[in-house]
């Protein structure tokens, strides 16, 4: 452990170490972290010693806000291409999600908001939220400016509600309704407050999907 600066001992615990939670300098920082710190804290030295595990077990453990997770967490993970990495983690920590779900909504109502689609687009698939995910497709679409980015974006927007619809235990044939897409972006907002939608809302949008693509 390098010796910090005169800032105290809490300083010297985010300093470089080796990432062994066995070391006995890993377990004294962490102790006094932990006795003398702050959550945030030490949810940071986690991150920094690329102990994923630790520190979204930490968040959940003790309901962290959402910011910390975002901002500690999730940031770093995208600037690392380490979000594979998060998502597996978070599996085997939560394999229902259910503990992390109000962090995954938030992570999703922060991307929908910075208007960066393609990592929205990548939680809505790990939580398996085909309509939204499908609505998403549909945004990319939309801000698509070549024919192979569009055409992708349309396949993959129809492949999501193909799967919200066979999910639907009430699946129904839609009344022969076509709509431009240019109205359907107006109804489809950065939202994540949009109810679920009934079979015959995602069958219309799937009839407007291969209209747009033949």
């Amino acid at each position: 452990l390098k010796r910090p600066p005169r800032d105290g001992y809490i300083s010297s615990a985010l300093y470089v170490m080796d990432d062994k939670k066995d070391d006995p300098r890993f377990q004294e920082c962490t102790f006094y972290l932990e006795r003398y710190g702050s959550p945030k804290m030490l949810v940071a030295f986690f991150v920094k010693h690329n102990l994923i595990d630790e520190a979204c077990r930490s968040i959940l453990a003790t309901q962290l806000p959402t910011s910390v997770f975002i901002d500690e967490v999730v940031r770093h993970c995208v600037q690392n291409g380490k979000l594979p990495r998060l998502q597996t983690t978070l599996l085997e920590i939560d394999p229902s999600l259910t503990a992390a779900a109000p962090y995954l909504l938030e992570v999703c109502r922060c991307f929908a908001q910075e208007k960066k689609l393609d990592l929205l687009y990548l939680f809505q698939v790990f939580m398996k939220d085909d309509v939204r995910a499908g609505h998403t497709c549909i945004h990319m679409f939309l801000q698509a400016s070549d024919f192979e980015s569009r055409m992708g974006a349309l396949e993959n927007a129809k492949a999501h509600f193909m799967e919200a619809l066979m999910q639907s235990q009430h699946a129904q044939r839609a009344d022969d309704t076509m709509s431009m897409i240019s109205e359907m972006s107006s109804v489809l907002p950065m939202t994540l407050d949009m109810p679920v939608l009934p079979s015959s809302q995602i069958s219309k949008y799937l009839k407007v999907i291969k209209f747009q693509m033949q």
